[in-house]
């Protein structure tokens, strides 16, 4: 897995508010973490997301958080 598609994943998975079912669905949708971010908020609605949730994938809310998890998981990594 590229770095990029790391971030993506991890973001995904930080995304408050989406469960395992809702993830599966956005994915089938979208085919990946990726394209799921890419996707637009009308998209995504019709995936029957919770209203915030989409949002919060619009605007990539969870990418900061997921940042600073792989830069910590990188800095451990370096250390050992």
């Amino acid at each position: 897995m590229q770095p990029d598609a790391s971030l993506s994943w991890l973001a995904l998975g930080l995304t408050a508010g989406l469960a395992s079912r809702l993830s599966a669905r956005v994915l089938r949708r979208f085919d990946s973490p990726d394209g799921v971010f890419r996707a637009t908020l009308p998209d995504l609605e019709s995936c029957h997301l919770p209203a915030q949730v989409a949002q919060a994938i619009v605007k990539k809310e969870s990418f900061k958080r997921a940042e600073k998890e792989l830069a910590f998981k990188r800095l451990r990594a370096a250390r050992s």
